[in-house]
């Protein structure tokens, strides 16, 4: 056993990968980024019980839709993206065992909304396609509405 594991170490390299995006994110639930490059980014997600809907072991789609939504704002990659539109559809369902492959490409590289197209893969079959669109803010989307309020308010004051 104790050989086992030592096997095991040996041959898992540990990949130090920089997110900015969604620094606090369960990533049992929303998956693992596996690779990022510029206005890319892969994710895989492995439904466990945690993610199931039913006694037959079908996988909720709200947690591929949330893996799809974290792996396009990854693929953006900046502190402060906020997704605020998408165009999704499901090909086919996954179930407890199934590891999901996501790949993420985001365009428009140098505008404040991003489109990113996802795909999903479970080994070569396409579950999920989508096309998120990403704001991305130079502060906070909740620093920004407070200022905002505080804005309107002063103004009605007035």
């Amino acid at each position: 056993m104790a050989e086992e594991k030592n096997d095991m170490e040996e041959n898992s390299t540990e990949i130090k990968i920089n997110v900015e995006a969604c620094p606090t994110i369960n990533t049992e639930i929303c998956g693992n980024i596996t690779e990022t490059d510029e206005n890319k980014a892969n994710l895989q997600l492995k439904i466990t019980s945690e993610l199931i809907s039913d006694s037959e072991g079908l996988a909720h789609n709200g947690f591929i839709y949330s893996a799809g939504a974290y792996v396009a704002q990854v693929a953006i990659n900046k502190k402060n993206t906020c997704v605020i539109g998408s165009r999704t559809s499901f090909f086919a369902p996954a179930k407890i065992g199934d590891i999901i492959s996501f790949e993420a490409t985001a365009k428009f590289d140098n505008s404040k909304k991003r489109e990113v197209l996802v795909k999903a893969y479970i080994r070569e079959v396409c579950v999920f396609e989508g096309i998120f669109y990403v704001l991305v803010t130079d502060e906070h989307i909740l620093k920004m509405q407070k200022s905002e309020l505080a804005k309107y308010q002063s103004k009605k004051q007035e």
